[in-house]
């Protein structure tokens, strides 16, 4: 249970507190088990030992938010990128491990996040397919200047991290070039998401029928593609 693996890890944290992995699964137990306010202790005490630890860094925007403080978790990215750009940069696992990550991708996915946040917050009608009398579709969204200005700094977001992984595979060393790959079509699906959001349809439809190219039975990228395709007629 995940109370069991918090007294387990609280113990060996408290033997070894400069052991960053014991921390980290110690700030996950923590989330798994709705104690925000621990999560966010435990990896600020992380941060603290090691500064431009990317990993650690993760931990303490994910756990700001776990803490409702969205833009602060933003800002606390943006703000390491200032200071320890390549760290910033710095590719891994994901938690779940799942995927390849970086701050990069945490900060992109951050901003249409708190976008959709404010969506919600402000109950407005967001790409919702609604019918005239005549029974024809039509695509309402309310997003405000400030919305479309958070999806638009995540499209930025991923646009540089794509960029950045070519750059990389132009020198990739032997087992980074399948990572490269990888993580080019999980940087260019999001972004494919990111332009539905903003309601460009054509730029979507390229991107998405790329990706079908290099993945053609995914099912994932196949609905993206019917749901683009919705859109545009």
């Amino acid at each position: 249970s995940f109370s069991l693996a918090e007294e387990c890890l609280s113990k060996a944290f408290t033997i070894s507190p400069h052991n960053a992995r014991i921390g980290r699964a110690l700030s996950e137990a923590f989330h798994n088990q709705n104690k925000f306010a621990d999560e966010l202790t435990i990896s600020s005490t992380l941060v603290n030992q090691d500064p431009n630890d990317p990993k650690n860094i993760q931990y303490k925007a994910f756990a700001l938010i776990s803490n409702d403080r969205m833009e602060e978790s933003i800002s606390f990215l943006e703000n390491f990128r200032k200071k320890y750009p390549h760290e910033f940069a710095t590719r891994f696992w994901s938690r779940g491990g799942k995927e390849p990550n970086s701050l990069s991708h945490n900060l992109a996915f951050f901003y249409q996040y708190f976008a959709k946040k404010k969506i919600n917050e402000k109950k407005l009608k967001f790409n919702k397919i609604e019918f005239n009398e005549n029974n024809k579709p039509s695509i309402v969204s309310e997003i405000t200047s400030e919305i479309k200005q958070l999806f638009e700094k995540s499209l930025h977001e991923y646009d540089l991290i794509l960029h950045e992984v070519k750059d990389n595979d132009k020198v990739a060393k032997f087992g980074h070039d399948v990572l490269n790959q990888i993580e080019l079509i999980y940087a260019e699906f999001q972004k494919c998401q990111v332009l539905i959001l903003l309601q460009k349809y054509p730029e979507s439809l390229d991107l998405i029928q790329k990706i079908l190219k290099k993945n053609p039975t995914d099912i994932e990228y196949l609905f993206a593609h019917g749901r683009i395709q919705f859109y545009l007629h």
